[in-house]
């Protein structure tokens, strides 16, 4: 073999070395990219339902997460998840007793429903204009609550899924 067939027949060897090398780089690099896809994709929307318990002066009801909970320390109205085979109304007196102990007419639905993601929750809120009818209110889940007037209210600090709601009622 000549030296100019043995410099072409390295050149080429050398390029298809590089070639696998770039090919092998790319594949890891789509891999890492397919899986951050798959990290930052919403897992399947958990709907939520929320109360807005209003009382007989007006008032309105805000509960602080207890601290060792997701979001812990936020201000949030009252509800939780919605279990198969439940109407909203039905998740919404369900989780409004085991949270503050109390039995609630569901009224009207505020117009915003809220979808909010963090990358591993993903969520739809949908809230409700609520009443008592009987019982006491008694933070059971949560570390405090608080009656407010509108201005009580924006001057908490609202989990980001409740912020559209509390514009709402704030006009």
């Amino acid at each position: 073999m000549g030296f100019l067939a043995l410099t072409s027949w390295l050149v080429a060897l050398d390029f298809a070395f590089r070639f696998i090398r770039t090919a092998l780089r790319i594949g890891r690099l789509l891999r890492c990219l397919e899986t951050e896809v798959k990290t930052f994709q919403d897992p399947a929307m958990t709907e939520v339902v929320c109360g807005v318990i209003v009382d007989d002066e007006g008032s309105i009801l805000a509960c602080r997460r207890s601290p060792e909970r997701v979001l812990g320390g936020l201000w949030e109205f009252p509800g939780g998840k919605v279990d198969e085979g439940e109407s909203y109304e039905q998740a919404l007196r369900r989780e409004l007793m085991e949270e503050l102990g109390v039995s609630v007419s569901v009224g009207k639905k505020f117009g915003a429903e809220v979808e909010w993601a963090d990358g591993k929750v993903s969520i739809r809120l949908t809230a409700f204009r609520c009443r008592i009818e009987e019982g006491d209110v008694t933070a059971l889940e949560h570390e405090e609550i608080r009656w407010c007037d509108e201005d009580g209210l924006a001057g908490l600090d609202w989990a980001e899924a409740d912020k559209p709601i509390v514009a709402e009622i704030i006009g």
